[in-house]
């Protein structure tokens, strides 16, 4: 009947949290999520959701009178990705809506009209805090919370003019309501938001007050990670379905460290650890200033993350700097500083391919760190250098899930063969890691990996 296509921006996260309340920092804060299970931001589920209503609204007029909203969110959307909306009538009378990213489906949407009469009885707009409550899985069995409902009306209608405009702004508040309990309050901080199912009916009534809504955790697997949401209020009722996230992998600390090097000192003049703010980058500097080496760090994001390195490793005795660097422009933003080592851990986040289909565009981002970005940086070198560059052991054991991973990586081998061969100022050593748990790859191994810094210490050391 209708199909749409957009993107999402930043600043429409921003807004979109100005709206709902819900800040927590897998949606709106870049640095933040490149340590979180995606690596980079994600649109909020009920975002989604809203950008449904709204084109919806143009078409379907029985949006006055909804009965029924449910929302199942598959799949990530990110930033700055093209995604597509469907909207299509079916045959019971609603309206069904598909948005999909980059080919795969993303959110499946269905709205039931019906309803005699929704919430309208509404407080006005609220201040919302933006710090996000941090729960551990085994606290939420028992949580139940009542909560003012609010919204801002000028800015819904700068944002959502055509919802709006047709859908009663109680409905709406109720589901701004659900991304803010699952973004900010349960699961909070580590949250995953899955389903929402709303009705609205003058039938519910539930004791509570006009403008509020109750949430109650009736379920939290451990093993799975899922927490179940009941939600009540006058003249509505709902189901939210969220998954509690692992925290983030915690880093090895510089007395973590100095534990592993045990008092060795290695004789570098000065290091280089591109892509050091993070992930094995973070640890491998860690270790290297444990044994006595002036090292510098490199970041292309996260100006902050990278200087309270530096302050952790020079709070220990050793000394460090950071350096603003991106290894996808030129190389000679470095300028005309000499390094004896360099350690090349710049990345993006990996992520797991489509398996049987091989992903060109996944392979080509790899590529242009492990490859392109890489041999630039070592061309740029004038004087001897050697080179540490980390490997996987993929390569040689091939995993469905990371093909375009090893293919990037083995074509990177590939790069030190030739500058070991023909480029006189670098020596470059290959080096096949294991699967190992950082910041980065928490997320995206199954089984635990070996700890960081036991890998690397040796391999630096050597």
């Amino acid at each position: 009947m209708k199909t749409v296509g957009r993107s999402f921006s930043m600043q429409d996260q921003i807004r979109f949290a100005e709206l709902s309340g819900d800040w927590n920092p897998i949606h709106v804060d870049s640095v933040a999520a490149r340590r979180l299970m995606f690596g980079e931001p994600v649109v909020h589920g009920v975002h989604l959701l809203c950008w449904y209503l709204n084109e919806a609204a143009s078409i379907w007029p029985a949006l006055s009178t909804p009965s029924r909203i449910t929302a199942v969110f598959k799949q990530p959307v990110l930033l700055e990705r093209n995604v597509s909306l469907d909207l299509s009538e079916r045959q019971d009378g609603a309206l069904e809506g598909r948005i999909t990213t980059e080919g795969t489906l993303a959110a499946h949407i269905l709205v039931e009209s019906g309803a005699a009469e929704v919430l309208t009885a509404l407080p006005g707009a609220q201040v919302w805090a933006r710090d996000p409550v941090e729960r551990e899985l085994q606290d939420m069995p028992g949580v139940s919370e009542q909560l003012d409902l609010g919204l801002n009306v000028d800015d819904l209608n700068a944002l959502f003019p055509q919802m709006s405009a047709q859908v009663p702004h109680g409905a709406v508040s109720v589901i701004l309501a659900a991304t803010r309990i699952v973004g900010m309050r349960c699961p909070g901080l580590h949250s995953l938001f899955s389903e929402l199912d709303l009705t609205f009916s003058p039938e519910e009534k539930s004791g509570a007050e006009p403008g509020e809504i109750h949430y109650a955790v009736t379920m939290a697997h451990s093993e799975l990670r899922l927490v179940d949401i009941a939600l009540s209020g006058l003249g509505f009722s709902g189901k939210l379905r969220t998954f509690a996230r692992p925290p983030s992998q915690s880093q090895l600390t510089m007395s973590g460290a100095t534990a592993i090097s045990k008092g060795a000192k290695l004789e570098i003049d000065q290091a280089l650890v591109v892509g050091g703010s993070r992930g094995l980058g973070e640890v491998a500097a860690k270790l290297l200033a444990s044994a006595g080496v002036p090292v510098t760090i490199t970041y292309s994001l996260g100006a902050t993350d990278a200087e309270a390195i530096v302050q952790e490793i020079e709070s220990s005795g050793a000394s460090a700097n950071a350096l603003q660097f991106d290894v996808l422009g030129d190389e000679r933003a470095l300028g005309e500083a000499h390094y004896s080592h360099v350690y090349y851990f710049a990345s993006p986040k990996i992520k797991q391919g489509a398996g049987a289909d091989f992903d060109v565009g996944l392979f080509n981002t790899y590529n242009d760190f492990f490859v392109s970005g890489f041999s630039r940086l070592a061309m740029s070198c004038r004087q001897p250098t050697r080179i540490f560059y980390p490997s996987t052991v993929y390569v040689e054991e091939p995993e469905p899930r990371f093909t375009e991973y090893a293919a990037a990586k083995a074509a990177g081998e590939e790069i030190c063969r030739y500058l070991n061969t023909f480029n006189k100022n670098v020596s470059v050593d290959v080096v096949r890691l294991p699967k190992m748990r950082t910041d980065q790859t928490a997320s995206m191994i199954g089984a635990p990996g070996a700890e960081p810094g036991e890998v690397l210490w040796p391999l630096l050391s050597a």
